[in-house]
């Protein structure tokens, strides 16, 4: 429309995910950013993660001298390796990192997921969460892990009618409640827009019991 056309069809401009930010937490020393230097790690290339999901989740990797580092209440520094790992930062709602699991790469190590000590996010925070964009997105697609969350978003970028859906993941075939939960989490980004939910979890006989439990908390929030 010309501009002055605008406003009377309904027009706005378009709206961008807000800007994460880093915070107090701290990334472990030696982490490349995903893709390095023009290159992919084979490791999420044989899990058909792309170089563009690699930018758009903010995922790194370290292979050697990796070290993230964290104080006792004595003061007292203690030093964790995070080498082999794919590291996978997770963001709240407003953009700031709480969190950066980092996943074993040769499936030797464990835990498989390592989370930095304090900054534990299971049962809390929606990954990809802060990438809703208020007047764009009105359903969301929820995996179970972050993975899962990676390979609905590129799905869903590979259909022009799903630019109004966002993937999440919960980290887990649960929804937690209460204060500062996940189900408090889509509360917000109801009250933002969100209209829609679809659970995309494992399809075994627990998940889709689980799935549907959380279908009934997500209906007390008036969505559907």
């Amino acid at each position: 429309f010309p501009s002055h056309d605008r406003a009377r069809h309904g027009w706005i401009p378009k709206k961008e995910r807000p800007e994460v930010l880093m915070g107090d937490l701290k990334l472990p020393s030696g982490m490349d950013e995903l893709p390095h230097n023009g290159r992919e790690l084979r490791y999420l290339t044989d899990r058909g993660v792309t170089a563009e999901s690699c930018e758009w989740f903010r995922l790194g990797y370290c292979h050697d001298k990796a070290w993230w580092s964290y104080k006792l209440d004595d003061g007292v520094e203690k030093w964790v390796s995070y080498k082999r790992r794919v590291i996978i930062p997770v963001f709240g709602l407003e953009g700031k990192m709480v969190s950066f699991p980092g996943r074993d790469v040769p499936g030797e190590q464990l835990p498989k997921y390592l989370f930095p000590v304090g900054f534990a996010v299971a049962g809390k925070h929606l990954y990809n969460g802060n990438s809703f964009v208020q007047g764009t997105h009105s359903h969301a697609v929820i995996g179970e892990g972050a993975f899962d969350c990676i390979a609905i978003h590129q799905a869903l970028r590979r259909d022009p009618g799903c630019r109004d859906v966002l993937a999440l993941a919960t980290f887990g075939m649960h929804l937690s409640s209460g204060p500062g939960s996940q189900l408090d989490r889509l509360a917000i980004l109801h009250e933002q827009g969100l209209r829609t939910v679809t659970f995309l979890w494992d399809g075994e006989s627990r998940a889709v019991a689980q799935a549907v439990k959380s279908g009934l908390q997500v209906a007390s929030l008036g969505l559907q």
